[in-house]
């Protein structure tokens, strides 16, 4: 005779023991794992506490997105927890609390929304779980520190993001360096952010917004003509993207202080 599996397991909700608790800034309330056999919907219920989730199999419906495999999402204190199973699976999770959450909250800059975060750390997770069935300073101090290495870790997939941005616009700009066509508002289309964002990252990045990047490469390519072939002005200024060579002329002009015929005959006289 089968068996119908529970619908719902619950590996235990461990949360600290101590009387009394050291007064951190930010420490670990509890944590534990959640596995998921088929519908169950958790009762909606504001919390007054931050929740990192990471999912190890499964899909998840939240309140502000699917959570995945590999992936993490956020409840802020204040939230209504939403959280329903698409796909049966597992997921672990943590809480914490203290007076300078929102502080800590604003400054790694989490996000509520699923993101991709590498494989869950079970085994981090389950010594945080050890530890806070232990009622001793040691164990408090231990959770908190796994806790905190947990929480940062959750969000280096953001720091990851912004290098792929940047790199791939990187890409975009040399792969359509000769097209006139090709724009900022295209390039943040293509990787599905926002102009203001692709701007953000690369003024970090490079010190430079998007259009200065691919007018400086579009600049170089053309100095690069203008020294080593013997292409005409208006076939350099194609070549670089720029439809109307008088245009590119005067872009030149002001970057490099020479029009394109002098700074190719001083070249040729070195």
């Amino acid at each position: 005779m089968l068996v119908k599996p529970n619908i719902f397991i619950n590996d235990g909700v461990y949360r600290m023991k101590m009387a009394h608790r050291f007064h951190f800034p930010v420490q670990v309330r509890s944590a534990g794992c959640n596995q998921f056999f088929s519908d169950w919907h958790e009762p909606l219920m504001k919390k007054d506490f931050l929740e990192l989730f990471w999912c190890v199999s499964g899909e998840f419906k939240f309140s502000s997105g699917i959570l995945r495999p590999d992936c993490v999402c956020y409840y802020f204190p204040g939230d209504l927890h939403e959280i329903y199973p698409i796909k049966p699976g597992k997921y672990y999770w943590i809480t914490f609390d203290g007076d300078a959450l929102s502080t800590l909250i604003e400054h790694i800059s989490l996000k509520r929304e699923p993101h991709e975060a590498g494989k869950c750390p079970i085994s981090r997770f389950q010594q945080v779980m050890n530890s806070l069935c232990c009622a001793d300073e040691y164990s408090e101090w231990n959770a908190g520190c796994i806790g905190y290495e947990l929480l940062t870790r959750s969000t280096a997939a953001f720091i990851h993001e912004e290098n792929t941005y940047t790199a791939r616009f990187v890409q975009l700009v040399a792969q359509h360096i000769s097209d006139p066509d090709f724009s900022i508002d295209e390039a943040a289309k293509e990787l599905h952010i926002h102009r203001s964002t692709l701007t953000r990252q690369m003024l970090k990045k490079y010190g430079m917004s998007p259009l200065q990047y691919l007018m400086s490469c579009r600049m170089q390519q053309a100095e690069a003509y203008l020294t080593n072939t013997v292409l005409l002005i208006k076939e350099i200024a194609d070549q670089t993207g720029f439809a109307d060579p008088d245009y590119f002329c005067r872009i030149f002009q002001r970057r490099n202080g020479i029009s394109p015929q002098t700074f190719r005959e001083k070249h040729r006289e070195i």
